[in-house]
């Protein structure tokens, strides 16, 4: 089935006016040759299998509840060890953020629930300058009761059901974890938090990609999150797991289920489109630009770090929103004293960290304090480099990209710079 126009404009309706649950599925991440996540790391443990002579049925080593359960069955095997090889193994696939993650990120979901316990859909978003993005997560194992802050298109909440890597006890790895979840979602002990239930009711529009709708599971699940025949409920097919005519009836009779015959890329694409259509971004450029400071250590991969920074600030200083000054700039007197009066006249400063600047901080944090202070001067402080900063007066203050990873440290550091750059662009427009 193909949407018709009125179809899609209703779709991008309810994406705008918050209305639209996105449903993320195993067959979604790929490896690099294109095969589903879930099905590579099944072969994974099928050939540590066939090292340790373990038999399993040859034809279902793509099935990772059936290869994890078989793991377990190594002799002096620990549920620890089979934890170790899945987060190891997803993290070697953490370097990249699928296309698609990044487009769906850039459009106003408030909850996206997802059933990999992989972090891509979390780096999308923070790429897309999404800096508050909530990434949460459901432990079938024991009660969890989370901080759940109000969702909303600027503070999207990403609820990984099936477990998440930095909780290994969480994930659904074998057969058994695989009904001892059902049975304990279903019973609701421990019971998904209201602050993610409460999205699910009868005036939603879910969005589900890259799901084998196949597993039995599937469906007492579906029952637990409250979908019901008054729910508007798309799923893209014909890239994702291909359905038997009786399991295509029941999703369509009982949840009234519309498969469409388009790609998941291809949806996304045309969605973006039609929502960027119909809600065109307001394009009037500001009274005046927002002046800012960047400020850095003149070391060598410092200043490296601040002309990448400047070359992806670039796009909204020509949109004339963003006057950009640094250093760098002076062609001739005294830097120190011109950097001062830049900072006397900004409305913001970006301070590069590390361990150099610190090193240096009192050249110029105390007037970036006093400033603050006197009146409101916004400091956006990027971590380049790991420092001991939360020892000095910047303690306080929201550290980009992530307080506890520097910018170096991204393995893609074209995805780390668009993150920042994302995050300063959310910070200075939305506060």
């Amino acid at each position: 089935m193909h949407l018709t126009d009125r179809q899609w404009k209703n779709l991008a309706r309810d994406l705008q006016q918050q209305r639209c649950v996105l449903f993320l599925g195993n067959r979604l991440v790929t490896d690099n040759d294109g095969a589903p996540l879930t099905d590579a790391l099944s072969l994974h443990l099928a050939r540590l299998l066939d090292q340790e002579g373990v038999d399993y049925e040859k034809n279902a080593a793509h099935r990772l509840h059936y290869m994890a359960q078989r793991f377990m069955t190594i002799p002096k095997i620990r549920r620890i060890d089979l934890e170790d090889e899945v987060v190891e193994f997803y993290r070697a696939y953490a370097q990249t953020v699928p296309g698609i993650y990044r487009q769906l990120a850039r459009l106003p979901f408030s909850l996206i629930v997802n059933t990999t316990p992989d972090e891509a859909m979390v780096k999308a978003f923070r790429a897309a300058g999404k800096a508050h993005v909530q990434a949460l997560h459901y432990n079938f194992r024991r009660e969890r009761n989370p901080n759940i802050l109000p969702a909303g298109p600027e503070k999207p909440l990403i609820y990984n059901l099936w477990g998440a890597l930095d909780d290994p006890e969480s994930l659904v790895l074998s057969q058994e974890d695989r009904v001892d979840f059902i049975k304990n979602v279903v019973k609701g002990n421990p019971a998904i938090p209201n602050a993610v239930m409460g999205h699910f009711d009868e005036r939603k529009t879910y969005i589900f990609l890259g799901f084998n709708l196949e597993n039995w599971d599937t469906r007492l699940l579906f029952e637990s999150l409250k979908l019901s025949k008054e729910n508007t409920t798309l799923a893209p097919q014909r890239d994702s797991h291909p359905l038997r005519p009786e399991t295509r009836s029941f999703f369509e009779d009982r949840y009234h289920f519309v498969f469409m015959d388009q790609e998941m890329a291809a949806f996304a694409n045309t969605l973006t489109e039609v929502y960027r259509q119909t809600y065109p971004p307001e394009q009037t450029a500001p009274a005046a630009p927002c002046r800012v400071v960047l400020l850095y250590d003149e070391n060598d991969a410092d200043r490296q770090c601040a002309e990448k920074l400047s070359a992806h600030l670039a796009q909204w200083t020509r949109e004339g929103w963003l006057h950009l000054w640094h250093p760098g700039l002076v062609a001739f007197g005294d830097v120190e004293a011109q950097t001062r009066e830049q900072i006397r006249q900004a409305d913001a400063v970006i301070p590069v960290l590390s361990v150099e600047f610190i090193g240096h901080a009192d050249r110029y944090l105390p007037l970036l304090l006093e400033q603050h202070r006197q009146r409101g001067l916004r400091l956006l402080p990027v971590l380049h480099r790991a420092c001991h900063w939360d020892d000095t007066g910047l303690a306080g203050f929201h550290v980009l990209p992530d307080r506890d990873k520097p910018l170096r440290a991204w393995p893609d550091a074209d995805e780390g710079y668009t993150t920042v750059a994302g995050q300063i662009k959310i910070q200075l427009t939305h506060g």
